[in-house]
């Protein structure tokens, strides 16, 4: 079998809580190789793997609270056997190099840095280049049964092992933003909750299949199935009808912080999450997130607030939603878009502005008509 190391960064901070960490990250990656041996100890999880490295690559690259991950040979301790493991590794003679060990076992009998320049002096004796800014390196993890020789590093995507942080509601759309908003918090180790307002009525033949795809991509980052409401547009629809033009489409985001709320409690969720950022729309000015979120009793995450465009476009290619959110889909916001929406709205107009509606009643009835779906079992 081929070996896999693993390490986490913030994880080992955790003090008395460290195995409960531990143990959700040792579930999300036997959720993601299930038939793979994994094992802690010391610090660091070791997998056992039969099957391409590619694979297990691939899988790692999607693991939240993984720091960093290599592919190490097995060795006994003694300088001859690291010697003998460290030649095997196919390191380039093009390529200027370093070794850098790690005594994990402070009782042997050297230290991290006599084995390092005795493994180096090994290759340089072989015209192998040194050079303080390598363009390879070799690890040693010396521990006091076996150690681990490897060469170079994969990046993990840091962040918290998935569902250790409890639940959020995330509101989806099929925009860029929010789904990368709510794998932002995903990172964080938050469980989602997806809420999606869907612009098909009673009537209507609906079709999901752009958000299905989102959730899909999504749901890659994590370990555990993941529950959706599609909560229907039309009850607001009708009521804003009533509400000035301007105003109508800072109140359908009360309207779904609303419907949020009532589904975090049901769910027992700790907040609501957006994927707004500060001044990008006219919806999205300070004033207007302010009188939004006025009435919310639960914190408003806002993971993208100080972020740009083109900074959440590159999140997108890199969380593979970019493209998703390019493919066309009816938006809820279009029918009730002003070419001249209010951009300081106060408290005091859309209490005016909501004064003909019963705001509860259309949020009661929104979610009398919502679906709840667990991904997996079709949109």
């Amino acid at each position: 079998m081929t070996l896999a190391l693993v390490h986490y960064g913030e994880i080992a901070l955790k003090g008395g809580n460290r195995p409960y960490f531990e143990s959700l990250l040792e579930r999300s990656i036997k959720a993601a190789l299930p038939k793979a041996k994994v094992k802690r100890e010391h610090g660091k999880i070791i997998i056992k793997f039969t099957g391409t490295e590619k694979r297990v690559k691939e899988a790692m690259e999607k693991i939240f609270g993984i720091e960093w991950f290599s592919f190490p040979l097995k060795s006994k301790s003694d300088f001859k056997s690291i010697k003998s493991t460290a030649l095997k590794l196919k390191m380039d003679k093009k390529k200027t190099f370093k070794v850098e060990a790690k005594r994990v076992d402070k009782t042997l009998p050297y230290t991290s840095q006599e084995l390092a320049a005795k493994i180096g002096e090994v290759f340089f004796n072989k015209k192998y280049k040194v050079s303080m800014e390598p363009e390879q390196v070799l690890y040693i993890e010396a521990d006091k049964k076996e150690s681990l020789v490897f060469l170079g590093k994969f990046r993990g995507l840091g962040g918290l092992p998935a569902g250790s942080a409890g639940k959020v509601v995330s509101l989806l759309s099929g925009g860029i933003d929010s789904p990368v908003s709510s794998w932002l918090m995903m990172k964080r180790g938050c469980t989602p909750i997806f809420v999606h307002f869907h612009p098909f009525g009673p009537k209507d033949k609906a079709d999901f299949g752009k958000i299905e795809k989102l959730i899909g991509k999504l749901k890659e980052y994590f370990p555990s199935q993941l529950k959706v409401y599609l909560v229907p547009f039309y009850p607001f629809q009708l009521g804003s009808l009533k509400i000035p033009s301007r105003f109508a489409l800072l109140s359908f985001r009360r309207f779904m912080l609303r419907c949020a709320e009532k589904i975090a409690d049901r769910e027992k969720a700790l907040g609501i999450v957006t994927g707004e950022s500060v001044g990008q729309v006219a919806s999205q000015t300070l004033s207007n997130m302010r009188v939004v979120e006025e009435g919310i009793n639960l914190p408003v995450f806002r993971p993208l607030v100080g972020f740009d465009k083109r900074e959440i476009i590159q999140l997108a290619e890199k969380v593979g939603t970019y493209k998703i959110s390019l493919e066309k889909y009816r938006d809820c916001c279009i029918s009730i878009m002003d070419p001249h929406p209010a951009t300081s709205a106060k408290p005091e107009n859309m209490k005016q502005a909501e004064s003909s509606i019963d705001m509860e009643k259309l949020v009661e009835k929104a979610l009398e008509g919502a679906r709840i779906i667990e991904l997996g079992r079709g949109l």
